[in-house]
């Protein structure tokens, strides 16, 4: 709503005239509301290996924090793709996995899961293998909402709330096979 409260208001012809009422003008709402189901799976709150409290809804809602420039990432509702990678930080097969799930981060939001007990060796893993996305250091809370029994396990939740997991290795190519299976799940 933009109002002026002047007592002079300039006419046609260019000359200031007077009036005791002001000039209202009316903008268009640009409010949308939009109903979202949050997958029950992202029902939880987690620390991160930096210590950080972060909420499960947040990371699929919040888009902006996603590295992908890629168009695979994006859907019609504005939401991406999301692939939730379990890991442990003390398993030798992790370390070699680590560059193909970096290199899915460039094309979908990948958010680790670590099994993380010793925060210090959770953060020093991180970094040496490149996990540069959201990493929750957890103690079976988060896997247990995917159904996650071992590791490595891949989580999709996709956008519009499918989510499917795959416990096992994944190459690059069955990252994103994995994503478009979740696309047809009801």
């Amino acid at each position: 709503l933009i109002s002026s409260c002047s007592s002079s208001i300039v006419g046609e012809s260019g000359t200031p005239t007077t009036s005791n009422m002001p000039v209202v003008t009316e903008l268009p709402s640009t409010t949308t509301v939009v109903e979202i189901e949050i997958p029950s799976e992202l029902d939880f709150v987690a620390l991160t290996t930096d210590g950080d409290l972060v909420n499960g809804s947040d990371l699929w809602l919040n888009r902006s924090d996603s590295n992908s420039t890629d168009s695979f990432s994006e859907s019609e509702n504005g939401f991406g793709q999301d692939i939730f990678y379990g890991f442990g930080h003390e398993l030798n097969y992790m370390r070699r996995e680590a560059p193909t799930v970096v290199a899915a981060n460039n094309s979908v939001k990948v958010v680790g899961v670590g099994a993380i007990l010793d925060s210090e060796l959770g953060q020093r893993r991180v970094s040496e293998w490149g996990l540069d996305f959201t990493n929750i250091a957890d103690r079976g809370e988060v896997w247990s909402k995917f159904g996650v029994i071992n590791q490595p396990a891949f989580a999709v939740v996709t956008s519009e709330g499918n989510v499917l997991t795959h416990m096992g290795h994944l190459d690059l190519k069955g990252i994103f096979s994995l994503i478009e299976k979740a696309k047809y799940i009801s």
